[in-house]
């Protein structure tokens, strides 16, 4: 992803993914900032969930402002751990 001319890496996604033979989907954000709405695409490595989704709209719109975001998430669980 490059945001204003900073080149981000992109996140492993393992294997074929990281070497590029697998697209990745790709999120279209607006972002409304400073009175204009901005139109970004984000590469994600795997099909996001809901809250995903809100986490890279809040980053992509912390960039977009030039301001910091203090963000959250939850780590949750192993799906092979057993109770």
């Amino acid at each position: 992803m490059t945001f204003r001319g900073l080149s981000l890496p992109r996140a492993p996604g393992g294997g074929e993914r990281a070497r590029g033979r697998i697209e990745m989907p790709t999120y279209v954000l607006k972002v409304k900032g400073r009175g204009e709405e901005t139109t970004y695409s984000v590469d994600f490595p795997y099909d996001a969930y809901d809250c995903q989704v809100t986490m890279m709209e809040r980053v992509v719109e912390a960039l977009h402002d030039g301001e910091h975001a203090l963000l959250e998430s939850p780590t949750g669980r192993h799906p092979l751990t057993s109770t």
